[in-house]
């Protein structure tokens, strides 16, 4: 087997941007200022060893900000990459960014499998959606009575009066949330406030559950 094979293939290590716009030209005056130090016997002291111990700092701070800047600089550079006609560079600096990895959560209220992670979360939800109090009897009397409206609308297209929602309804049946859900009121005030209607027609009867 030829050896050329076995090797694994070559990554193209990813650039940085901004690097060679703000740190390539201070790299290139420590290396030379590195280069006449050694030439000199490297020394302890003197103007040469001064120039050489300031280039090399400043390229270590220009790096570091780079580093730090790099959303700030990708967005410089996607937006002039159109103004200057670079579109090439323009769609190369969004692939770049949507490469980034982000992380999995791997602990959740001191849960670290996942399927116990799903568990916890569906019984948060469960808890969230079932707080407001409700009769069992009539509950069912609801459900019973939503599947023949759905049986006997929908399925004939007559179904957009009978599942017309309007905001007050909503509004009046988060009023009954109890305390501990208040910021969920809250937010979906919110939410409702901008809203003319809900259609029941997206809505499982798990809901009601």
């Amino acid at each position: 087997m030829p050896v050329t094979k076995k090797l694994p293939p070559i990554r193209k290590k990813k650039g940085i941007t901004g690097c060679g716009h703000h740190a390539e030209p201070t790299r290139r005056r420590t290396i030379f200022w590195n280069r006449v130090w050694k030439e000199n016997g490297s020394p302890q002291t003197g103007w040469v060893y001064e120039i050489r111990k300031k280039t090399r700092n400043d390229y270590r701070r220009i790096s570091r900000w780079v580093i730090r800047n790099q959303e700030k600089l990708q967005a410089e550079k996607m937006s002039e990459s159109p103004q200057t006609g670079q579109q090439r560079n323009f769609w190369t600096e969004v692939q770049r960014m949507r490469r980034k990895h982000n992380p999995t959560i791997q602990d959740v209220d001191g849960v670290t499998e996942q399927d116990d992670i799903r568990d916890l979360f569906c019984e948060k939800y469960k808890e969230l959606y079932n707080c407001v109090a409700y009769d069992e009897t009539e509950m069912e009397d609801l459900l019973s009575e939503l599947n023949i409206r759905s049986s006997n609308c929908c399925e004939n297209g007559k179904c957009y009066k009978d599942h017309n929602v309007s905001v007050n309804h909503v509004r009046d049946a988060i009023k009954k949330l109890k305390a501990a859900s208040q910021t969920f009121v809250n937010r979906f005030q919110l939410i409702i406030s901008k809203t003319p209607a809900i259609n029941y027609q997206y809505m499982s009867p798990f809901c009601f559950k």
